[in-house]
């Protein structure tokens, strides 16, 4: 076969070829080529190789790559081979057709790459690569293109490091897609938010990214798990970029089958919303760090969420909720061309309605599947949500102001029934508190009769008490009315700030302590004094018998709280 003699010299093979040659750049169009050798090219000082509508039977890299490559529409009929070899030059496979293997295993790339729209018809092999391309020198991120790929075949990229952005946006694999261990290592610079592009996917066979980790926010946006699912241990490690939003991007996405994330970390927001899981999926030891949204997520199969640790308290979910509506403000304001209706433009308290609603999702898949220990934490939850929904309302009915003081209390007593350590030493610190001020009282009263009132006494300090209150009140009744009113206000008043001010309620919990301890030993009926009330013959207005009525009503609603938080978290059922 005569081949044109002008590209034999470039290592170029073919026949009738339409041939541009300009300042050292090739450009090729409509050819059939049966061989490129790019050690030759290189040889000849060739700084460009551009080639169009062509078809190429073998292409033959060398060692070291320098020149930049560029197909468009181009057709390889045989292995495209490029094992453990460099290239420093941006190599270009624009909308072409690998019709036999593709091997870039072991490869380093210090340059962009681009697979725009190709198409590979057999099995794909990048594993270990290495895409080291940082910064563009026109100061543009640069990134690594598969965007609209097809894969006929398996594909791995297990083990492959890229440096910078990579889009897959759009793209189709048709066989197993493995990432196992895949480093995205891009970050967050001064020219704006990284996100790696897995949007709008179709993974027909299973999907593969165990171990994989995004240093970068990721978007798996509208993509498409027709197979299994799999990101065991993934770490999505994006963290928080001063008051912009970070978040991994899994909204409206369809998992055919089962779909794993046991062990996997995510650091920052995680937007599961209108997700689809049609059979099981699994949190096993998950770690959400930031609060996740589920809302509008359907679950038709089981939920496990065994051992996922939700990283946040009341106040993380209110920073987060308040975070994320007013990014959700700015980005309407920036938004030049965008026409919001009102249905659209959401208010604070539906905002923290939508996050609601991902904790009920998943508090009803738990109960279905009967684990009410893991949905007691999530309906835990959706209640702080309501708080905080009901706390942004500009106006409030008196029946939202009721259930607002309601959530906040139960809160602050036992955490929506979840914490039985909590709930406990909340009813020490009644005992102890009703301990101190009856003690208070009695001291206070004899102190006032002249009596100097000794601790090792008590029984005594008693006595007087006892003696005196009945004549007392007859001859100081508004007097006594006013000392019960104050004394009871007094008990409610710093209980309630024992409740909410946490370094007071952590000191007088031990001091609690000591006080139960002391009322066990001197007269153990004390802590429960409505039986007092209606066997001890006590004066009408008796200040320690108006303490005790207003004790025993929050001791009886505090202790039965504690009844219900151990119920609710027994393995036994009730």
């Amino acid at each position: 076969m005569e081949y044109d003699k002008q590209l034999e010299e470039y290592g170029i093979l073919a026949t009738n070829a339409k041939l541009d040659i300009k300042d050292n750049v090739l450009f090729i169009e409509s050819t059939e080529i049966e061989e490129i050798n790019l050690k030759t090219l290189q040889e000849k000082k060739t700084r460009e190789l551009i080639i169009k509508n062509s078809k190429i039977n073998n292409l033959l890299f060398t060692q070291t790559n320098n020149i930049k490559l560029n197909f468009e529409c181009c057709t390889f009929k045989n292995q495209v081979i490029a094992r453990e070899y460099n290239f420093n030059n941006t190599i270009a496979f624009i909308e072409c057709i690998f019709e036999s293997i593709v091997d870039f295993s072991k490869t380093t790339l210090q340059c962009e790459v681009d697979f725009f729209a190709s198409t590979f018809k057999d099995e794909t092999n990048f594993t270990e690569a290495r895409f080291l391309v940082k910064q563009s020198d026109n100061n543009k991120i640069a990134k690594n293109n598969f965007i609209k790929s097809t894969f006929e075949k398996d594909v791995s990229f297990d083990d492959v490091e890229f440096h910078t952005k990579v889009y897959f946006v759009i793209s189709h694999f048709k066989a197993q897609a493995s990432f196992i261990r895949t480093k995205f290592l891009a970050k967050q610079d001064d020219n704006g938010i990284i996100e790696n592009g897995f949007a709008q996917i179709i993974f027909k066979g299973n999907a593969y990214f165990n171990d994989a980790k995004f240093q970068a926010k990721v978007s798996f946006a509208m993509s498409h798990f027709e197979a299994q699912a799999n990101f065991t241990e993934t770490k999505f490690l994006a963290k928080q970029d001063n008051d912009r939003i970070i978040e991994n991007n899994f909204s409206e996405v369809i998992f055919e089958k089962s779909a794993y994330f046991n062990d996997s970390v995510f650091e920052n927001f995680a937007d599961f919303n209108k997700c689809n899981f049609r059979e099981i999926a699994n949190f096993y030891g998950v770690t959400f760090k930031k609060t996740p949204n589920f809302s509008q997520t359907l679950f038709n199969g089981s939920v496990n969420l065994v051992n996922a640790n939700l990283k946040f308290n009341f106040k993380d979910l209110q920073t987060t909720i308040n975070q994320k509506y007013d990014f959700y403000k700015k980005s309407i304001k920036i938004t030049a061309d965008a026409i919001i209706t009102k249905s659209q433009n959401k208010s604070l308290d539906k905002f923290a309605n939508d996050f609601r609603d991902s904790f009920r999702i998943f508090k009803n898949a738990l109960i279905k599947d009967n684990n009410l220990l893991d949905a007691s934490n999530f309906h835990k939850c959706e209640l702080y949500c309501k708080e905080v929904e009901l706390d942004s309302k500009e106006t409030k009915t008196l029946k939202e102001k009721v259930e607002k003081w309601q959530l906040w209390f139960y809160r602050k007593l036992c955490d929506h029934h979840t914490d039985i350590l909590k709930s406990f030493h909340s009813l020490m610190l009644v005992i102890g508190l009703f301990g101190l001020v009856s003690l208070g009282v009695i001291v206070g009263f004899d102190y006032c009769l002249g009596y100097k009132p000794i601790l090792s006494h008590l029984y005594m300090i008693k006595e007087i008490y006892d003696a005196h209150i009945q004549s007392f009140i007859k001859t100081h009744t508004l007097y006594t009315f006013a000392c019960d009113f104050l004394i009871s206000g007094f008990y409610l008043a710093i209980l309630y700030f024992l409740i909410k001010v946490e370094y007071l309620r952590r000191f007088f919990i031990g001091v609690s302590y000591f006080i139960v301890i002391c009322i066990l030993l001197v007269s153990p009926k004390i802590l429960i004094p409505a039986m007092g009330i209606f066997t001890d013959k006590r004066a009408l207005l008796d200040p320690l018998s108006t303490l005790g009525g207003i004790y025993t009503i929050v001791f009886g609603f505090v202790l039965f709280s504690f009844i219900k938080t151990i119920r609710k978290n027994s393995i036994v059922p009730s």
